[in-house]
């Protein structure tokens, strides 16, 4: 038999009985016990709603700048819309065509199909999209990368280097 380290006769007093001895005794104590019940299971509720909030803000942030995108395939002929549908693993195909590149960068300008103007998630915060060949939109990364203090419907020009040649 397991020997006790606390040998008296009287009862050890322990923090959770008097706890139980108050709760028996006063109605207030069970009230302030289900209201700080109440109140913790509010607080966490809030506090994981905020940082799913967080979450799906970031999500949103992400797919502004870079779409909603799960492969950019660059310049692969063997690989054809057909056979990524076949896969199972791709509901929507959108393609992206560059044309040319700026003269003294890495920036491109091109065009994309309506698919990929979706799964891109380009979106026109002022003016209107381009309607004859001479016109081009413009984002404000690429306003940034020129340096211009260009604004609306101002005339920009761009000296760009064809790609392969065409």
């Amino acid at each position: 038999m397991k020997e006790k380290k606390y040998k008296s006769t009287i009862p050890r007093l322990t923090i959770n009985h008097v706890a139980a001895a108050m709760l028996r005794n006063s109605r207030q104590a069970w009230r302030s016990l289900a209201l700080g019940i109440f109140l913790s299971l509010f607080l966490i509720s809030a506090m994981v709603l905020s940082v799913q909030g967080v979450v799906l803000a970031g999500k949103e942030k992400t797919s502004q700048l870079m779409g909603y995108e799960d492969c950019l395939l660059m310049d692969y002929p063997e690989v054809t819309d057909a056979r990524l549908r076949e896969s199972g693993r791709f509901a929507e195909i959108g393609h992206v065509t560059a044309a040319a590149r700026l003269a003294d960068g890495e920036r491109y300008l091109g065009w994309y199909d309506e698919t990929a103007a979706q799964l891109m998630n380009r979106r026109v915060m002022e003016g209107r999209m381009p309607e004859t060949s001479e016109e081009i939109a413009i984002d404000q990364g690429m306003l940034e990368y020129l340096r211009t203090d260009a604004g609306l419907g101002d005339e920009i020009s761009l000296d760009l280097v064809p790609i392969d040649g065409l």
